[in-house]
């Protein structure tokens, strides 16, 4: 409650609000071995209720954890990576990821803004699940001004959760991807 207050206040003083933008959520090194060079496509599934009204999570009539800006941080990531060939609508391979929930933690540092993120991910090539694994991430970020602690948090528990899929999806046995 202390935090959301907090928020409140620098939001109000601020004038402004920062946009959550996936740029901060793609990975920053990658070290991951290509898998195939057939294609692959991406979609991000969520619950529009509980955890999305509307396109993200709304704290405070700020935008958080918007699908669309996953969406990109993945597509981003797995660029990146070089683990598949080029990203197509009519691909080999198909990744479901299904945002399950976000939960604020409560820190003994009222200057940290932890975030706990599930998300279950889903990989398969001719509708046929490879792989799949639903991965729990922690978030972090220690911050003076409220905002950037939320924005923070919630943009590394966001990283975290596709550096561990895309870390085990790396590992499959080349055997099985193709």
């Amino acid at each position: 409650m202390k935090n959301i207050f907090f928020i409140l206040i620098i939001v109000f003083f601020s004038g402004c609000i920062p946009k959550v933008q996936s740029e901060k959520m793609i990975l920053d090194t990658v070290a991951y071995k290509q898998l195939t060079k057939d294609s692959i496509n991406v979609f991000i599934y969520g619950d529009e209720g509980v955890y999305f009204p509307g396109n993200g999570i709304l704290i405070n009539n700020v935008k958080i954890l918007d699908k669309k800006e996953i969406l990109d941080a993945v597509l981003k990531s797995i660029q990146k990576s070089a683990m598949f060939g080029p990203i197509e609508n009519n691909s080999t391979y198909k990744l479901d990821v299904f945002i399950i929930k976000a939960l604020n933690i409560k820190s003994s540092d009222i200057l940290t803004w932890e975030i706990s993120l599930e998300m279950a991910w889903n990989l398969s090539k001719d509708n046929k699940t490879i792989w799949r694994k639903t991965i729990t991430s922690l978030g972090k970020n220690k911050t003076f001004i409220g905002y950037d602690r939320v924005e923070g948090a919630y943009n590394d528990a966001v990283k975290n959760n596709i550096d561990k899929a895309l870390s085990q999806i790396s590992e499959l046995d080349r055997k099985s991807v193709v």
